[in-house]
């Protein structure tokens, strides 16, 4: 636990968060040092962890893309028939006979 208004803890957490890849946490910390003390520095940190954030963002996107247009080329061929066989059947409820009411 480090002190929520001590800035350079704010920086090194932020910058060690950048280095595991956890970027949007170590923006969190850089805005957060940054409202306390505008510094150019730490403004080009948290820079270079939004432009990440977006480098992979695009790249997921890309991926994505990617992988929708492969499953819309497969053929039928490529699927099989899979048979589905219940293993629990449903119990029939039994059947309680009513009786008339007397009038």
């Amino acid at each position: 636990m480090i002190d929520s208004e001590h800035i350079k803890s704010l920086q090194r957490r932020g910058t060690a968060r950048f280095y595991l890849g956890k970027y949007r946490q170590s923006v969190r910390d850089f805005q957060k040092a940054q409202s306390i003390t505008p510094s150019p520095q730490i403004a080009d940190y948290q820079k270079k962890a939004l432009e990440k954030m977006e480098k992979l963002k695009f790249e997921l996107i890309e991926k994505m893309k990617r992988r929708g247009t492969a499953s819309e080329n497969e053929s039928q061929s490529d699927l099989i028939k899979v048979t589905v066989q219940e293993i629990n059947p449903p119990t029939p409820t039994p059947q309680v006979p009513v009786q008339a009411k007397p009038q």
